[in-house]
């Protein structure tokens, strides 16, 4: 009935409001919680002192103040005081779950309730949703037999679904991206897997995009024994949704505040799900608390077993204690913990180790003088100490490097070693605006194992190729759904790759060699063909392409709505049109 009532009142005022007031009202009340006397007084302290000047640079102009205007000069100057006093540094921990319901929602905001209606009034956030996907992922999920718009239809983005080897792509309406092998069998090469997720760690910086400048001695040393990738983009500015689209080959298109921290459990299948299913043991490191992100909730829904965060690690070895650093337990910690860990694990295992030492706003006691008194000429000091965070990363994974060649493990584990994201920190020379977004997105790419034959790569991928080429390179030869390819194994294909660098409100491409941003000036002093929609400018490589651009926002259209409906493969199979 409420389905029925809120459609009504959409088609009558072309507006939603029902489950949208509601889930305003309900942060709103959980917000008034954070709102301090400290706050309070701050703010009363300011408004009343910025009453009294304004009234007495008045009276020298004899200028009366209307009841109205007065009334607007409070709230306008209460509302900007309690704005600037009041934004919380840490607002995406979790520390106080409410309101779990069928999609295990987490609603908060870690916020006064001044600052949080300012910013739903004056940014655009992932409450802003059409009542048209809000609908029907309510009726799909009280119905699967539902019926999909035709804007959700797959066939508008067949060209987007690339070939996989020796597979068949068996797409229904629900889940466009599966594909089922030729010839079922079960998993040959069961290398154990680390892989490790490196905080903030650009392409840019480790020389691997050949730059001849590298900060990264140890890290290139090791792509120089690995098959590695120049031309690899990360998919999105966040940790959590980049580990959403490494694990799961998928995409979180919840702009602003992750899909981990909104909704909670991923439903669809991802990297630790599928390989616990083939007997691997998965365990999750990290050097900050699971809470961050919700990862206490998102992870486990992504199949790992166990989470050994800040606490479990303190818990164990109280020692780790004088090695903090910043956001966490240090990298050097952390690496050295977990490897003594996984050479007790019983194999096979899959393990992710995500660093956090290299965080913003980068200017620690990184505990090594030579680090802390580092300076690169001609370079402003917010990328001076940018630069310290990546040289320390790379001293932490040098340590581990050796202490994993003399391991056990050394023979058996399969090394995954990428970045998450950029940061919007660059060196004085670097000001061309498209050149600081290819730097913001590029990362670096590196697969090893013992007896891997060395190669480095220019094909464009990005971080959703990343699961199916483990499972690749595992001989993983069951049903999935991904959106990437491998890159290696037995299912390796060089086929053009569709590349997303998501954003805060919007987002760039890459297809083969064409390229999209959303900058008025990119096609400026470009020779060749440019195309425009309402999303970004196109410089075309190949005038074909067009076609696949165009496709992708059908793409994106039905990424938002698995994302409403919490990416669950099972419950949208079933759907026919």
């Amino acid at each position: 009935m409420w389905l029925q009532v809120s459609f009504l009142f959409y088609e009558h005022y072309k507006g939603y409001i029902s489950i949208r007031s509601l889930f305003m009202f309900q942060e709103f009340l959980i917000a008034i919680k954070h709102f301090g006397i400290l706050q309070l007084a701050i703010a009363t302290t300011a408004l009343v002192l910025v009453f009294f000047i304004v009234r007495k640079l008045s009276q020298p102009l004899h200028f009366k103040f209307s009841p109205i205007a007065t009334s607007a000069i409070v709230a306008i100057n209460l509302t900007l005081t309690t704005y600037t006093i009041s934004i919380f540094s840490d607002k995406e921990r979790i520390s106080d779950p409410l309101n779990i319901n069928q999609f295990q929602h987490y609603k908060f905001e870690d916020e006064n309730p001044i600052m949080y209606l300012a910013r739903s009034a004056l940014f655009k956030n992932e409450h802003d949703i059409s009542a048209e996907d809000t609908l029907l992922a309510n009726s799909i999920l009280q119905n699967p037999a539902t019926r999909l718009p035709d804007k959700y239809n797959y066939s508008n983005f067949t060209e987007l679904i690339a070939a996989y080897p020796n597979h068949v792509s068996v797409p229904v309406e629900g889940d466009p991206f599966k594909v089922v092998p030729v010839e079922a069998r079960e998993t040959e090469n069961k290398l154990n897997v680390i892989l490790i997720i490196a905080e903030s760690l650009r392409a840019f910086e480790v020389g691997q995009n050949q730059r001849k400048q590298s900060f990264t001695p140890n890290f290139n040393r090791i792509v120089k024994e690995s098959a590695s990738f120049t031309n690899a983009y990360s998919t999105s500015l966040y940790t959590i949704k980049s580990e959403q689209s490494i694990l799961c080959s998928n995409l979180d298109l919840n702009m602003e505040v992750p899909y981990s921290v909104r909704y909670g459990a991923f439903n669809g299948d991802c990297l630790p799900n599928v390989l616990t299913r083939q007997g691997y043991k998965t365990k999750f490191f990290h050097g900050n608390e699971i809470e961050f992100y919700n990862r206490g909730v998102f992870h486990p829904s992504l199949g790992f077993q166990e989470l050994i965060d800040l606490n479990a690690m303190l818990a164990t070895s109280p020692e780790l204690n004088d090695e903090m650093i910043g956001w966490g337990i240090s990298d050097k910690a952390v690496f050295r913990y977990a490897l003594a860990e996984l050479e007790n694990e019983p194999e096979p295992f899959f393990a992710q180790i995500l660093t956090v030492t290299n965080h913003k706003p980068f200017n620690w006691d990184y505990q090594d003088e030579s680090i802390n008194s580092l300076h690169i000429d001609n370079e402003n000091p917010e990328y001076n100490d940018y630069v310290k965070g990546v040289t320390y990363f790379d001293l932490a994974l040098g340590e581990f490097w050796e202490e994993f060649e003399r391991s056990p493990l050394y023979q058996n584990t399969l090394i995954v070693i990428t970045g998450d994201h950029g940061v919007p920190v660059y060196p004085n020379h670097l000001v061309d605006e498209i050149e600081q977004q290819d730097a913001l997105f590029q990362t670096p790419l590196l697969f090893w194992h013992y007896g891997i034959n060395p190669n480095r790569s220019q094909i464009l991928t990005s971080h959703l190729d990343i699961m199916p080429t483990i499972l690749s390179m595992l001989g993983y030869n069951k049903s999935m759904s991904v959106i990437g390819r491998p890159l290696l194994g037995e299912y390796a294909t060089n086929v053009d790759r569709i590349v997303f660098n998501l954003g805060f409100n919007d987002y760039a491409l890459k297809y083969g060699d064409s390229s999209c941003f959303n900058s008025p000036s990119y096609c400026d002093n470009f020779s060749g063909e440019c195309y425009a929609d309402e999303r970004f400018l196109c410089r075309l490589a190949d005038p074909e392409d067009v076609s696949k651009i165009e496709q992708s926002k059908h793409l994106m259209n039905f990424m938002k709505l698995q994302k409403f409906i919490g990416y669950p493969n099972s419950n949208l199979d079933s759907l026919t049109h």
